[in-house]
């Protein structure tokens, strides 16, 4: 926790850097050319309301996906030999936003 908060000190004072919090991942904007697939921006569920952000640069970061031990999880597909191991991974850790990322991008 502590070096979260510090790291967050920091980044709130950046003026070209947005956090978004307590808020649900939906979709990750793109744009096509070519053969390459940029990211423009973001749209996310807050307060019961689908919100769009534009950017140049989006840092993905996921609770991982340890505690998903559903059929589909990415624990089976990436390391299917720790699957019955227990994790201290919170219900968040699953996997949603990795899905996304790869959905769009």
């Amino acid at each position: 926790y502590s070096t979260i908060s510090s790291l967050r000190k920091h980044i709130d004072n950046l003026e070209n850097v947005t956090i978004v919090t307590d808020a649900t991942l939906t979709q990750i904007m793109t744009e096509k050319e070519e053969n390459d697939t940029f990211v423009t921006g973001i749209k996310y569920s807050k307060n019961d309301e689908i919100q769009s952000f534009m950017c140049d640069a989006v840092v993905l970061t996921t609770g991982g996906y340890a505690y998903d031990r559903s059929e589909g999880s990415l624990l089976k597909e990436f390391v299917p030999t720790k699957v019955h191991l227990p994790t201290t991974s919170g219900s968040q850790a699953d996997g949603g936003a990795i899905r996304i990322a790869r959905r769009d991008t």
